[in-house]
């Protein structure tokens, strides 16, 4: 649950009342009931049947487990809206989203818990086992398990149906517009991708070779990233010395990248003693860093552009652009589009953390066009990072719009008037 909803209640306002809910205490209105899962819902855990993956046969029937679909197949187990909940390897903290309904034909394996509604509207169920935290009936020390014991029991706070209906009607209106905020982000990075693939055409795999690549027009270089940029590192000013940290210039280190790599800030800054003892070079605004050593490097290779002048730590290498050469925002949109393919490249496997070849990063290659062209696609994919920038806002807004909404209204906080659904 969330922090405010977990302080006690001393003492519960006019119309309400104090409930037990777990290991604490709430106050509730005073028509509302508590009542186990089991009073009501029907569990259909004995009608799961898990399928091997080498055993799915092909279809369009959807195969549900702990967090979601995860195959199609043939045939079907139920053909009917049900509310499903990890039984393990799930989330059960407050919006970890365990819980999802499901409707029409379906198969479902034996990491989701099953459950039909009997006197409870199914999205109200849901968006319940969304907010409330479920983490003390968890066994395991693991993946985590909820028992179906500990499910049936687990008590769930339920006002009166029509009541139920019209908080699972405001919640579900916000519910779409994040998914389809969420689509339109994906549309845009599809559009992105897109773009890649038909304008930039990169070198297979970032290969060293001196001949131009078949796919490379006439009128495009392929360069190594030595011959277009300054490429520099950073260190770390000793952190027992006060008088090196809190200061005026920001310091990066990998753990600032984000998803689309725009550091804008940095949670660590250095004094000027802390950059003469270092030493530390101040790499300048739209630098391009690369993690060398980090254990992400294991799965991904986050690629990050610095929006204000900073220094860096000895687990980056920052790439000055020679703007006489390359376009620095083309330098980052092509380097943060073939991450993975220098990941690839440029990776060494260490004992204890994976780490990028300086020597080999140096030596990859991109494609150059002409400097025009060049800040013609970096206008295009900045745009799109724009639009995707913004409706991840709106996005995070809207998600936070509806946890203050699931805990008012899931809790009568507030209640909803009786004529919303009429």
């Amino acid at each position: 649950m969330s922090e405010s909803i977990e302080s006690e209640v001393n003492e519960p306002r006019d119309g309400y009342k104090q409930v037990q809910l777990g290991p604490k205490e709430f106050s509730i209105p005073e028509e509302w009931r508590v009542r186990t899962v089991a009073e009501v819902t029907e569990n259909l855990d004995r009608q799961r049947e898990p399928i091997k993956s080498s055993n799915r046969e092909n279809g369009d029937v959807p195969y549900y487990g702990a967090t979601g679909q995860i195959d199609s197949v043939s045939g079907h187990i139920f053909d009917e809206k049900l509310v499903l909940i990890g039984e393990d390897g799930a989330d059960w903290s407050p919006f970890g989203g365990t819980a999802y309904i499901i409707e029409g034909k379906s198969w479902v394996n034996n990491h989701v818990h099953v459950l039909r509604a009997t006197d409870v509207v199914e999205e109200y169920l849901a968006y319940f086992f969304e907010y409330v935290d479920m983490r003390h009936v968890i066994s395991g020390t693991n993946r985590g398990k909820l028992n179906q014991g500990e499910l049936n029991s687990f008590p769930v706070l339920t006002p009166p149906i029509p009541e139920q209906q019209r908080i699972a009607a405001v919640l579900s209106i916000l519910t779409e517009e994040i998914d389809q905020t969420e689509r339109l982000i994906e549309t845009a990075e599809e559009l992105k991708q897109g773009f890649f693939q038909d304008i930039y055409l990169s070198p297979e795999h970032g290969a060293t070779t001196t001949k131009k690549p078949k796919n490379v027009p006439d009128n495009w270089d392929v360069k190594k990233l030595d011959e277009l940029c300054e490429i520099g590192g950073g260190s770390t000013p000793k952190r027992s010395n006060p008088e090196y940290w809190n200061g005026d210039t920001p310091w990066c280190s990998p753990k600032e990248f984000d998803k689309r790599g725009i550091i804008e800030e940095t949670e660590d800054q250095v004094t000027q003693e802390g950059i003469n003892e270092a030493p530390l070079t101040i790499y300048p605004a739209n630098s391009t860093l690369v993690p060398v050593r980090s254990n992400v490097i294991k799965r991904r290779l986050p690629i990050g552009k610095i929006t204000i002048p900073s220094t860096i730590n000895q687990d980056l290498k920052a790439l000055v652009p020679d703007e006489e050469q390359i376009d620095p925002e083309y330098l980052f949109q092509v380097l943060h589009y073939n991450s993975e393919r220098i990941r690839l490249t440029c990776r060494k496997s260490g004992t204890t953390i994976d780490s990028i070849d300086t020597t080999a990063l140096s030596k990859y290659e991109i494609m150059v066009p002409e400097l025009q062209k060049q800040r013609y696609f970096s206008q295009i994919l900045s745009t799109i990072d724009k639009k995707i920038k913004l409706e991840e806002h709106h996005k995070q807004k809207l998600e936070e719009l509806r946890r203050g909404l699931m805990q008012d209204l899931l809790t009568g906080a507030v209640r909803t008037p009786t004529g919303l659904l009429d």
